[in-house]
Order: C-alpha cells, then structure tokens, then sequence
C-alpha cells in the first residue's frame, strides 16, 4: 500500500483473497477505483481515498475526477509518457510525476474541472466549468488549452474522439470535429474537400440535416474509431464516417455520403449511445438496446453468427445467461463489451487484455471479481464502468453525483419504476 494526498493505493493484487482484503481495509464510506488492465494481474490497482465524479478508462492509463474538479492521472505503461505527452512547451503536464502510483494536474486545482474524456488514440480531454476545453491529440497544434473563439465562443460541453478525429458539443447543440478527413468522419459537409486525407483539419459540422430539415437539435455526440455518432433531442442518432463494418449503424446496402451526417434507420427512440471500436449500442426509452458493428471477437457473444452487425438490430441474448431486460449498464470497450446486471452481477464478451475478465469469451459469463466486488457496493446507481481498449475500470461515485446525474435534463421518462439496487 501507498498513500499520496490522503489517497490510497493498493497495488499487487495477483488473485481473489488479495482483492477482497484489500476491499475490507476500506472505509465503508469511501469511493473506490479498481483498475484492470494488462495481461497479467499484478496490474490492477484499487484506489480510495477520493470524491469520486468520474472516471475514464483510457488506452494506457485511467483519468479520475474528483467532485471538487480535481484531475488526478494513475498511469500503467512506461511508454505513455513518449506515446503521449509529446508538447514539450505546454504547461499542461506540470506537477506530472509519472513514476508515482497517482499523480494530480495540478492546474486543475486553480482552474476546476467539470468533466472528462479519454478512451482511444491518443486524444483526451477536460472541460472546465465555464466550458473551455484543454485537449491532448495527436496534433501539437490542437494541444493545450484551445481558445473558446475556436468555437465561435460558445461553451462546450462534451468532447469524444475516435483514433484520429475529436468531436465537440456546445450547450447550444453545435458540434465541431478536429482530426483527418480520412474516411469522411468529420462532419463539415459533402461539398468540402480536403487537400490530405491525413492533415489535422478543424471546422464546424454541418447539421442541416438536423436542424433545418428535422427542426432537432444536438444533445449528446460519440465517436468510434473511424465514426461519428450525433443524437439529437429527439431521440434520432445521425452519424458519419467508415461504413465497412457496419460500425456507423447503417444498413449493408447504406449509400453513405462522405462528409455528411445522416440518419440512421431505427424505429425506435434512442436515449444514450455506448460505442467501442468498429462497434456500439444503443439505449432505447423504453430501457431496450440496439447492437450494430463489428463482431468478429463476439463483442456482443456468438448470439450473432455473422462477425458484422450491419444496421441497427435489437440485442439478440438466446444463447446468453441473461437477457435484455437483466442488464442495468453496458459499456462498450475496445475489442469487448461488459454488462452490469440489475442484480450487481459482472459479465464480459468479446476480447479483453484486463485481469479477472475472460480474455477471449465468445459468450457473456460471468468475471472472476464479480462476487468480490458485489460484496462491497451497495448502491447500483453509485457503481459505474468504463472500458477503453485494454483497461476496464470499476467505480463508485459520490453520492451527490447520483443526484445530479438523475436530475440532469430527464426528457426521457416515461413512467416511474422500481430497480431493486442492492447487491445482496
């Protein structure tokens, strides 16, 4: 064990009994971060100590947020810090030590933040509460702190990325995109050509297809790996970009349009969006969920006998232990998806380089530390997961958080119900 900051951090966790000890020298009222990642299990780390707001999975490392807007780095790999943190003249990365377990940055402690991204490439980003955006991609241009007349001064309020282009939402349901304009992920129209396929290239999208023809407006964005994904108010998904898996949600024989979002055909009414490479979910309002995309490691079991989902397809669970109405969360990771059943039970699918998750399951079981972890979270609402490529992360958020989360913006009910929350 080592504690930084009243913050502590259990490391060589090789098996189950060591897991749960070290869950029993928690305090009961505390958040925690378990992090799995690698290929062995003397990578998983479990961290208490903090107010839990968020966290990220990333490719090579886990962001936390705390609710007072603090940012704190747990990095995994030794090569993150060549791999990523390549803007030698930034500021960004003072106070970053990366050979301690946990590190904070530390200009997140003068300038609070109000949320974060990271999950693939090299991109990942932190929005402060007035809506400013710091940003790290692959292009040193875009690196640091981005000047809000960027975004003709409006305040984002999310940022997602696939491996090389970023997309960003405005609280006035604007959206911008940075990055390549390979495979016409980028959204600014099909009129607009680009001189390389490979330069970093900024502009606003073009969403009359939403607003003017459709008098909608953006509400939430999502990107996988060579796609972009926008929702609008009206529960419509439109998105853009690479159709050859199937990972834009559109059907086999989809005409798409470079550079445009279009609709994706779905008679339903869409309410979140969970997306992974080449594949994704959706979330209906009636608590359903859609699968579409790649599934060639059975990302979502061999319930699908072909390894591409073409269009979006009701989430088919025959051949599974649980069914559709089981689940209370799905994330949506690199190679796999993880499921969260409204019992508090932990499954897994697809491949994952993670310890105590199957690494190759062509089917949803169970993962080893499910039961371990079940022991010790009370509260489903306050348990979240995030997988990014070869991390999965299990967390316990602020009880405040919870609060907030259920109140923001709740267009979506449509009746009351009870969720039995216990674990027990």
């Amino acid at each position: 064990m080592e504690q930084v900051d009243n913050i502590i951090v259990y490391k060589d966790i090789t098996d189950l009994s060591t897991l749960k000890s070290k869950f029993l020298q928690l305090s009961n009222n505390k958040n925690f971060a378990l992090i799995t990642t690698s290929e062995t299990k003397n990578d998983t780390v479990l961290i208490s100590g903090l107010s839990i707001k968020d966290v990220q999975a990333y490719s090579t490392s886990t962001f936390i947020l705390t609710t007072d807007g603090i940012v704190y780095l747990v990095p995994q790999k030794t090569t993150f810090q060549q791999q990523t943190f390549s803007d030698e003249n930034s500021s960004f990365w003072k106070g970053i030590d990366f050979n301690q377990d946990i590190c904070c940055f530390e200009f997140t402690k003068k300038d609070p933040i109000e949320s974060i991204y990271a999950k693939f490439g090299q991109t990942f980003a932190f929005i402060n509460k007035n809506g400013e955006v710091y940003l790290n991609c692959s292009d040193p241009k875009y690196c640091g702190k981005l000047k809000q007349n960027l975004f003709e001064n409006k305040k984002i309020i999310k940022v997602v990325s696939g491996v090389e282009h970023i997309l960003f939402l405005t609280s006035d349901g604007f959206v911008y995109s940075l990055g390549t304009g390979f495979d016409g992920k980028l959204g600014h129209g099909k009129s607009i050509k680009y001189n390389s396929s490979f330069e970093y290239i900024f502009g606003k999208c073009d969403l009359k297809n939403i607003f003017e023809n459709n008098n909608s407006k953006a509400i939430d964005i999502a990107a996988s790996y060579n796609t972009s994904f926008i929702l609008t108010d009206k529960g419509q998904v439109y998105s853009c970009g690479d159709h050859t898996y199937g990972a834009n949600a559109q059907p086999l024989d989809f005409i798409v349009i470079p550079n445009e979002f279009q609709l994706v055909e779905n008679k339903k009414i869409v309410k979140e969006m969970m997306i992974g490479y080449f594949f994704g979910a959706f979330k209906t309002v009636e608590d359903d969920y859609q699968v579409f995309g790649l599934n060639n490691f059975y990302q979502f079991s061999n319930n699908f006998t072909n390894d591409k989902i073409m269009g979006v397809t009701d989430f088919n669970l025959n051949k599974s232990k649980i069914k559709q109405q089981d689940i209370y969360q799905l994330d949506c990771g690199g190679y796999g998806s993880i499921i969260v059943t409204k019992n508090g039970k932990i499954y897994s699918s697809g491949s994952f380089s993670c310890s105590f998750v199957g690494k190759n399951n062509n089917n949803y079981e169970i993962t080893e530390h499910s039961d371990v972890i079940s022991m010790f979270v009370k509260d489903l609402k306050s348990f979240k997961v995030s997988s990014g490529v070869t991390t999965v992360v299990y967390f316990t958020i602020n009880q405040k958080e919870i609060i907030d989360i259920f109140n923001f913006k709740n267009i979506w009910k449509i009746s009351d119900c009870n969720i039995n929350t216990n674990f027990n």
